[in-house]
């Protein structure tokens, strides 16, 4: 590349994306003024300024119908719209194979999910016992209805998944804590704590619709940025999924 392509790109990287093909169209064919414009209009070149594998995650967006909205969207069109604590807003609706697609996906891509299964599985170890409301492992339970203990160890981890079980197997009130202990034998055993203090509520569109946020976040050569997954409203018996609080 010589350096009149390198300012050329540069140009087209700092200014909107109307502005961008226009400014090309308009100019002298030079070398590599084609590449320069494809690499300005790419979605994958974009992506994979922060995301490894962008192609496949553009596919799987395509596929799950999966939007990608907020400032890191509208830089896309409009370069310098980000702030420096701006988070990656992913969309997607509560069908639990789109849901799980995105989360693997954006996983191998390089984000890190800060669910909830991985704290109950880290205060356990770390505590041996671990406390967990009848509303959660209900919501937990909604997302690995119908799935092999295979796929839904790899939704939610090994221990939350034998959590689920020990509740589904006792019918348990949803209003109720339960404490899960380990043994060292690495036998779970569970027993009902009490009554849940507050309602857990989950979060609502302008329609009192549920929807839940997967939060995340990803690092990059410009510093560690926020990735959220925005989850869709009930759907197909999945209740709003308190585990990715």
């Amino acid at each position: 590349m010589t350096i009149a392509d390198a300012q050329l790109e540069r140009v087209l990287a700092d200014v909107n994306l109307g502005d961008a093909v226009a400014l090309v169209d308009d100019m002298a064919d030079i070398p590599l003024k084609s590449q320069c414009c494809e690499w300005r209009i790419s979605p994958v070149s974009y992506l994979q300024r922060t995301f490894k594998y962008a192609l496949m995650l553009l596919a799987v967006m395509f596929d799950t119908g999966c939007l990608l909205s907020g400032s890191h969207a509208l830089e896309y069109f409009v370069p310098g719209s980000c702030g420096p604590g701006s988070d990656w807003d992913f969309y997607v609706t509560a069908y639990k194979e789109s849901v799980a697609d995105i989360v693997n996906v954006l996983k191998a891509c390089g984000v890190t999910w800060h669910a909830e299964t991985t704290r109950i599985e880290e205060e356990l170890l770390r505590n041996k016992y671990v406390v967990i409301s009848g509303s959660k492992l209900s919501s937990l339970g909604s997302w690995i209805k119908h799935m092999t203990p295979e796929a839904a160890t790899e939704l939610i981890g090994q221990q939350a998944f034998e959590m689920v079980q020990l509740f589904n197997k006792t019918s348990s009130s949803r209003s109720m804590n339960f404490r899960f202990e380990l043994a060292s034998s690495g036998k779970l055993t569970m027993r009902v704590a009490g009554v849940s203090p507050t309602s857990e509520l989950d979060y609502e569109d302008p329609f009192g619709r549920s929807f839940s946020i997967l939060n995340g976040h990803i690092d990059t050569p410009d510093g560690r940025q926020k990735v959220q997954l925005i989850i869709g409203h009930h759907y197909s018996n999945i209740r709003g999924s308190q585990w990715a609080h």
